[in-house]
């Protein structure tokens, strides 16, 4: 297995090439045209996808781009009505400058290779969504060991294009593991294509479920490979992973409207995902439910850890996506960047470690003197991402008290029992409501945490200051244990500073009437002035805003269908006896619903990759993100780990 990092790379002729294995990223003669003849004409994508409404394409080395680049640019001029989806796998990730040279010799596709680096992400281990023209051609970028990667997808492909390195060269990527991983995520009739004609790749293929043949090679070489899976022998069934646990199987929904309950972040998120996938969507808004995406500016900066789990790579992916989300881009203080302060030195070496586990690249992360620095993070304005992540989606004021299934149908009751809106799919992006609303609807469940999914509420203050009367301040993001805004100007067109924020447990009880304090207040600011300097000349003009969070224990959120409680504790009660058993089959779900909650103060980041996890999981895409974060996202979680730690606690949750 290649060791994960940055691409090594030398130039032959303006044709890239790879110093580790010795070879060409494309044909020296035309690569774009080789992509076009290889690849789109031998996996006969063109034709295939003429009578499809979503094309889902596997790669197995992503390398310049090109081959994504060449079929973006097919469907633009055979002006394809599917929406693509092209999953493609990296270990070693092209920098911009290599980037930027390899698409500058083709011409013809220099627009869309200059809107692939745009939205490029850093080089972080782990699986990466982007979208172009508006959803209709979406990238699912793999960085990682090719056969590891798509070990983790849940998806069905219709076309693989496989291109790495020649097998004589880098034999870690033409492996027999590999290659049960195309036969496992292959659609009927799936095709597939490949440059090489080497003996071992035809023969791995076959033995995994594809009639193989040699055809004309292009340019100089003689014979390549083109092939169709056909599974006679069924070796092949579910595609979910084999490393996704069953009571947290992804499951996908066929209604072409969805009603969302919550139009905060979580739920405009989910909105907008599904609209990229042409789904329609209707956001019900209580008049009195208190939002945390009300505050007047949100922060965006990775949560960074040192152990390479799947947690980190949640974190990193979600925030390399929030800032390149087209909602985003024009919401950001002028002032982008985000310094974290090290004002004792005290940080350095937690700095310097992040620095090399991360390897991202300057424009993504460094140092400056002793403080950490990411030019591409920094401060957004809440209200504004949010009026563009719902612009074309239909809005209805209502306070939903409960949910009814009625036949097919989902009924969104207010207080009265009257039905506020008739659907088939339902998520509930609600917050701390979310169990409430799921106990009075009858499809909840308490444990002894409480109801579930278990949240907690936690009380935020923060301090609005005049821009100009904060002097002595530099205007770029700050994060000292702490945090001061960029300005951003708020709905009186005035520019403002935000400083905080305060964690504060909350009781249920008292979350109507959370409020600032003066105490917080005066704590806030003694914090900022230790840490940064600087005065405020007009103390007058400090407003203080004080919100809540819906905060989970683990720190993750949930995401994910909403469960038969009682199904679930039947199917996994062998969990309690041993956590290694294997379950006999997924427990119930209630078809149809859905929830994401429990985004905590990273609303903005989390919003959008979970959103779109959501989307793609609704609407039986490929999820775009890793099996490893599926179980650590559902919103069963609690309970299963409640069950498997049953004969610590010798308790059991309450149905």
């Amino acid at each position: 297995m290649p060791k994960f990092g940055r691409a090594d790379v030398s130039w032959r002729d303006g044709v890239p090439i790879s110093t580790v294995f010795d070879d060409p990223y494309y044909s020296l003669e035309n690569g774009l045209e080789e992509s076009r003849f290889v690849f789109l004409s031998g996996a006969d994508v063109i034709r295939r996808s003429s009578n499809k409404d979503l094309f889902n394409i596997g790669e197995t080395g992503f390398g310049s781009g090109l081959n994504f680049l060449a079929t973006w640019d097919a469907w633009r001029r055979h002006n394809i009505r599917a929406r693509l989806v092209f999953v493609s796998a990296e270990a070693n990730p092209m920098d911009m400058v290599h980037l930027s040279k390899a698409h500058s010799h083709f011409p013809a596709i220099a627009e869309l290779g200059r809107e692939l680096r745009q939205a490029m992400p850093p080089p972080a281990k782990g699986f990466h969504i982007r979208h172009f023209d508006g959803g209709r051609i979406s990238l699912l970028l793999m960085y990682g060991d090719a056969a590891e990667a798509y070990s983790t997808l849940n998806a069905r492909i219709d076309a693989w294009y496989l291109d790495g390195f020649a097998p004589a060269k880098n034999k870690s990527m033409w492996t027999d593991d590999l290659f049960y991983q195309l036969g496992r995520l292959s659609a009927p009739e799936s095709t597939l294509a490949t440059f090489t004609a080497a003996g071992f790749v035809k023969r791995g293929l076959a033995s995994v479920g594809f009639d193989m043949r040699k055809t004309s090679g292009f340019g100089r070489k003689r014979e390549r490979l083109v092939g169709t899976f056909s599974d006679t022998k069924q070796l092949h069934g579910d595609p979910i992973p084999a490393n996704i646990s069953k009571w947290a199987h992804p499951v996908s929904c066929s209604s072409r409207h969805v009603a969302i309950l919550g139009g905060g972040i979580a739920g405009a998120s989910v909105a907008y995902a599904l609209g990229l996938r042409g789904v329609k969507c209707t956001i019900i808004e209580s008049p009195d439910a208190p939002k945390a995406s009300s505050l007047p500016a949100a922060i965006m900066a990775p949560r960074f850890m040192l152990d390479d789990t799947p947690d980190r790579g949640f974190f990193s992916s979600a925030f390399a996506f929030s800032i390149s989300h087209s909602a985003y881009a024009t919401t950001f203080s002028k002032h982008q960047g985000i310094r974290y302060i090290d004002k004792s030195g005290q940080k350095k070496e937690r700095f310097h470690r992040i620095l090399k586990e991360y390897a991202w690249s300057e424009d993504w992360l460094g140092l400056d003197e002793n403080d950490l620095v990411l030019p591409k993070a920094g401060t957004i304005s809440p209200m504004l991402v949010l009026n563009k992540l719902t612009k074309n989606v239909k809005k209805v004021t209502a306070k939903v008290m409960r949910i009814e299934k009625c036949k097919s149908k989902w009924l969104l009751q207010d207080h009265n029992h009257e039905t506020v809106l008739e659907t088939d799919c339902v998520v509930l992006a609600t917050g701390l409501a979310t169990p409430h609303i799921l106990n009075n609807s009858g499809l909840g469940i308490e444990t002894t945490q409480g109801l579930e999914p278990a949240q907690r509420p936690s009380g935020g203050q923060l301090e609005i200051v005049d821009a100009m009367a904060l002097v002595g301040v530099s205007e770029q993001t700050l994060s000292y244990g702490g945090y001061a805004s960029a300005p951003l100007e708020n709905e009186d067109k005035k520019s403002v500073r935000t400083i905080g924020t305060s964690f504060e447990p909350l009781e249920n009880r008292s979350l109507k009437n959370h409020k600032t304090k003066k105490s917080t207040q005066t704590k806030i600011f003694q914090n900022f002035f230790e840490m940064i300097g600087g005065t405020i000349e007009d103390t007058g003009s400090i407003q203080s805003w004080a919100g809540v969070r819906a905060t989970v224990a683990d720190h993750m959120p949930y995401a994910g269908p909403v469960p038969v409680w009682e199904d679930l504790l039947e199917v996994c009660a062998p969990l309690s006896q041993d956590a290694t058993n294997e379950l006999e089959r997924p427990p119930a779900v209630h078809e149809g619903l859905y929830c994401l909650t429990g985004l905590g103060s990273k609303g903005f980041q989390y919003g959008p990759l979970l959103g779109d996890y959501l989307a793609a999981m609704i609407t039986g895409e490929a999820i775009p993100i890793p099996s490893t974060l599926i179980a650590k996202l559902h919103p069963a979680r609690s309970v299963v780990k409640s069950l498997i730690r049953q004969n610590n606690r010798g308790s059991m949750p309450k149905t």
